[in-house]
């Protein structure tokens, strides 16, 4: 009886969560949230002279400040080359994850009235200079439970 109860719950937890969702996308005047994931091969093993790194720290700032100036950047932030990677049965890589060769190096949350204005946002990114990607994701607002 306890699991039926527990699984009734969930449902109807469920059903709350995705009719808010449901609301919130007809309410087109807001603007969403996009997360923008910037990989690129492991750039470690590159030797980059300081002229390189301080045109590459150009590029990425005037880049950002277009978007900032435009009040559409939420924030973003570099990610460090220190990382673990927790896997089940306490096992520990001590290493960034990689996925075909590549790593995150960096994201952004920005606001955009759509996939599409988020895209537009991401095809300038100085990433691709370096042979990365972007790829963007939606952010899904949860609700708060009064």
């Amino acid at each position: 009886m306890k699991t039926i109860a527990k699984l009734i719950t969930v449902v109807i937890v469920g059903l709350f969560t995705f009719s808010s969702l449901a609301a919130a996308e007809l309410d087109n005047d807001q603007p969403k949230k996009y997360m923008l994931l910037f990989r690129s091969e492991n750039i470690d093993h590159y030797k980059l002279t300081p002229e390189q790194i301080q045109e590459s720290i150009k590029q990425w700032q005037t880049w950002i400040g277009g978007i900032a100036a435009q009040g559409k950047l939420v924030s973003t932030h570099q990610i460090g080359s220190e990382a673990a990677v927790l896997l089940p049965n306490d096992k520990v890589e001590k290493k960034p994850y990689e996925a075909l060769n590549q790593i995150v190096g960096g994201y952004m949350i920005l606001k955009a009235s759509s996939m599409k204005e988020a895209m537009e946002f991401a095809k300038e990114c100085p990433v691709f200079q370096i042979g990365g990607n972007v790829e963007i994701r939606d952010i899904m607002e949860v609700p708060e439970n009064n």
